[in-house]
């Protein structure tokens, strides 16, 4: 599986290939969507996003 992806309906098919593939059932639309605005996701989200702009 690649790692790059380019847009969000991507990065939520990736979310539930992941999942899918290591709990052996789908993550629904709610539960990715409750995940993706936890503290600690949020965080890591702005933390990569600020590694790759310095990257830039």
């Amino acid at each position: 599986m690649s790692d790059s992806v380019d847009t969000i309906e991507e990065a939520v098919l990736k979310i539930k290939t992941y999942v899918s593939k290591t709990t052996g059932i789908e993550a629904s639309d709610s539960e990715i969507a409750r995940s993706l605005t936890k503290y600690f996701t949020l965080r890591e989200i702005a933390s990569h996003i600020r590694m790759e702009r310095d990257e830039n």
